[in-house]
């Protein structure tokens, strides 16, 4: 089976290849920047393997099998991706490796979740950011995919504090996507703002705390207010 390999300097062309939307998405949000600099993104029929400096693959046996398990499955429904792209994708971004079960942990221990996105800002903001790239971009069209409009009150990290009823967020049918529009239902993309994914859903209110709330207020809410 053929393979394309994407050089950073060829991204331009990215949307000529057969490669997700997830893919293509995530991988034009980077801003073209790849790190380590020799890593490229192989992709194969839209599933993405890495490739290091020497052409050694970088993806294994066992992701492909991780994409196949009854988590993987849920995961591609839930991200619109595989687990192995969303690696490469944060393995292009960062220089950074992550495993299959690294991940499904993310989504399984709530504790475990919270000592690594505490631990690490680039998988609390990249991989975030990667899993949330299929989110629906008007607030119309999140409706009709099933997404649910939280309260106010559980929409103060998305607003200005002056303002709180700037913006509407809604989450997935699963509580793992997360978007936000303004008041024209369009998607809010300011980092300050925008939606954020969730390893556990609104609905699971002591696991959301420590897996997702307390690393946004670590990395995001304390920065910008100086703490």
């Amino acid at each position: 089976m053929s393979k394309v390999v994407i050089d950073p300097d060829t991204i331009s062309g990215l949307e000529s290849l057969e490669v997700s939307a997830a893919t293509a998405n995530a991988i034009k949000e980077a801003d073209n920047v790849f790190s380590p600099i020799e890593t490229k993104a192989c992709l194969n029929c839209g599933n993405a393997t890495a490739i290091d400096g020497d052409g050694t693959a970088v993806r294994d046996a066992d992701e492909d099998l991780s994409d196949n398990s009854e988590f993987g499955q849920q995961f591609e429904k839930t991200t619109g991706m595989p687990i192995s792209e969303s690696i490469v994708l944060y393995k292009a971004r960062t220089g950074n490796d992550l495993t299959p079960e690294t991940v499904e942990k993310l989504f399984t221990d709530p504790e475990f979740a919270k000592k690594a996105l505490m631990e690490d800002k680039s998988l609390h903001t990249v991989y975030r950011d990667i899993l949330n790239t299929n989110i629906p971009t008007t607030e119309a069209t999140a409706k009709k995919a099933g997404f649910t409009k939280l309260d106010v009150h559980q929409s103060v990290f998305h607003n200005p504090w002056y303002n709180p009823w700037m913006n509407l967020k809604y989450v997935g049918p699963d509580g793992h996507l997360e978007a936000v529009y303004d008041s024209e239902g369009e998607i809010v993309r300011d980092k300050k703002y925008k939606g954020t994914f969730n390893f556990f859903g609104p609905d699971q209110a002591g696991n959301h705390k420590a897996a997702d709330v307390d690393p946004y207020i670590e990395w995001d809410v304390k920065p910008e207010w100086g703490l």
